[in-house]
């Protein structure tokens, strides 16, 4: 477990979202956000890097929120070892969409339902993720999870129940059913990220 600077405690953070096409459920399965906060359409350049848990406490953790490096976490799987269950290969695919590693997202998506290309978004900034439950049977698997994120200055979080198949022994991402909904922080709320810090000592720094 990684144990991060000025926090008493292993923590994580990051998020992920939907929202392009590639037919049906499945095509809004791209990582995209579902909702634009259209009042502020900001380039990204003020805002924080896309982190692995919050950069300002824990610049080397994996985006997963596992708490381990990320090349003893996520990174085994970008870099070609087999995912061996739902959920390692959904926090893999998440990591993938924070560093945007557009290839390995293409790669661990089902044939079926897999869009003919992605795009990274930069205008997105992940900040948690939370699995709520994980399973499977057979060949089909299941994850639900929680993913909370920054547009400028305002933060929503998603929350979905993705469906996975294994197919010659490799998990795919198959789709999910997605739901997002705003946040508004206050100041002396505990920060998104997962920190442990005040926000407005942590993600509303910029």
């Amino acid at each position: 477990m990684l144990q991060c600077r000025n926090a008493g405690q292993v923590i994580g953070s990051s998020g992920w979202s939907r929202g392009e096409k590639g037919g049906g459920t499945a095509g809004r399965a791209v990582f995209r956000p579902l909702v634009r906060w259209r009042t502020a359409k900001l380039t990204g350049a003020s805002m924080p890097s896309p982190s692995t848990t919050c950069p300002r406490v824990c610049p080397g953790a994996c985006p997963c929120d596992s708490g381990k490096p990320l090349d003893a976490c996520c990174g085994r799987y970008h870099a070609g070892e087999v995912a061996p269950t739902p959920e390692s290969l959904m926090r893999s695919r998440y990591s993938a969409f924070v560093l945007h590693l557009t290839d390995y997202l293409l790669t661990s998506w089902h044939p079926e339902t897999r869009p003919a290309s992605l795009t990274a978004d930069d205008t997105t900034h992940w900040l948690r993720l939370q699995v709520v439950s994980s399973g499977e049977q057979g060949d089909e698997g299941w994850v639900t999870f929680r993913a909370t994120f920054r547009e400028g200055h305002h933060y929503g979080v998603l929350e979905e129940a993705s469906r996975f198949r294994r197919e010659a022994g490799h998990w795919r991402y198959l789709d999910g059913q997605p739901a997002v909904s705003r946040l508004k922080p206050g100041r002396n709320d505990a920060c998104l990220c997962g920190s442990g810090r005040k926000f407005k000592r942590c993600c509303a720094l910029g």
